[in-house]
């Protein structure tokens, strides 16, 4: 005997299957509207402090002999790293001479946007001077702004690998709203210098970091291969 076939008794409801579409349709909207809604309201945040026009940051002048002992630093440092534990200390005319050799060696390229400007060893962070471009959330202005001001850049390790995140960031005569400051500081500013293979390993084996307590250096240690760190 053939298995009973089940047939529905009841009539089928053509609007049953309309009201499930509508309301799939009303909370892919709504989360739209919300995106569309949070960009808005974001670009209007960043229209209040930001500005149309604005000079590069002087680029450090690196000198024939500066350039020449901070390469050495560096290679000695990666020389050593690459067998074990190492440390490598700079000072902020060190970092600034830094951030050209990163931006002529096309690892990340911040020259007359990041000018370091000293060290606050209490908060354990690096002071720096920014004019940051910005491009503007529309679909029709595609010109950049500016975020002209001064920040704080805290290391941090996250387990993974060393990075930098915004602590402060003030804008002379104008207000930066907390909603895009933590917006901001949920940024590793490191992310696209890691994309260089080197930096990126280098980074994961950071074991330590301190700034001196004068807070005219900082010095950053990696591990060793079997995780002890390098001796001071």
């Amino acid at each position: 005997m053939s298995a009973q076939e089940k047939v529905p008794t009841g009539e089928s409801n053509p609007l049953y299957g309309c009201a499930i579409f509508v309301i799939i349709l009303s909370i892919v909207g709504g989360i739209v509207c919300w995106v569309i809604y949070s960009g808005l309201k974001q670009n209007e945040e960043i229209g209040k402090f930001a500005v149309d026009v604005a000079e590069p940051l002087p680029v450090a002048e690196v000198s024939v002999e500066t350039r020449s002992a901070l390469e050495q630093k560096l290679t000695t440092f990666l020389t050593a790293n690459a067998g074990g534990a190492a440390s490598l200390t700079l000072d902020v005319p060190e970092m600034n001479a830094l951030v050209v050799l990163a931006g002529e060696a096309g690892i990340a390229d911040y020259r007359g946007m990041v000018r370091f400007t000293g060290m606050d060893a209490t908060g354990k962070a690096f002071l720096a001077d920014l004019v940051w471009p910005m491009n503007r959330l529309s679909l029709t202005d595609k010109s950049q702004r500016f975020l002209v001001g001064q920040a704080s850049f805290e290391p941090y390790i996250d387990g993974q690998s060393m990075d930098l995140r915004i602590g402060t960031l003030a804008v002379p005569g104008k207000t930066v709203s907390e909603g895009f400051l933590r917006s901001l500081q949920n940024w590793p500013w490191l992310n696209l210098a890691k994309l260089n293979a080197q930096v990126a390993e280098t980074m994961k084996r950071v074991g330590g970091f301190e700034f001196s307590a004068d807070g005219k250096s900082f010095r950053l240690d990696t591990k060793a291969p079997g995780g002890e760190t390098a001796a001071q």
